[in-house]
């Protein structure tokens, strides 16, 4: 589990430096929660989130190397990353946040 929660830490670190990403909750254990389609000044419409969530969450399924979900948190559509499996390990954090740059881009 400490595993699981230093990779989420490290994930929601390194997320959070992508332009036009901001973390939906603080990353506390093993979930990592952010959104995505800001604007220029920081807010998000929950429409155009929406819809950049599902561009996202796709985009990482079909590079079949990691599954993730859509999730709304305080009316908000955000994507959900959620670090469970005992296997998960070192070097699994760079795919994955490539993944999720790839997707981003």
């Amino acid at each position: 589990m400490e595993r699981n929660i230093a990779s989420a830490k490290l994930l929601g670190e390194r997320l959070a430096g992508l332009p036009g990403v901001r973390l939906a909750a603080p990353v506390r254990l093993n979930v990592v929660c952010f959104t995505v389609g800001e604007d220029g000044a920081g807010a998000v419409n929950p429409a155009d989130a929406a819809e950049a969530v599902k561009v996202v969450v796709a985009a990482v399924a079909e590079s079949g190397q990691v599954f993730v979900t859509p999730t709304v948190l305080a009316g908000t559509p955000a994507v959900r990353v959620v670090f469970s499996n005992w296997r998960t390990g070192p070097g699994d954090d760079d795919l994955i946040f490539e993944a999720f740059r790839r997707a981003l881009s």
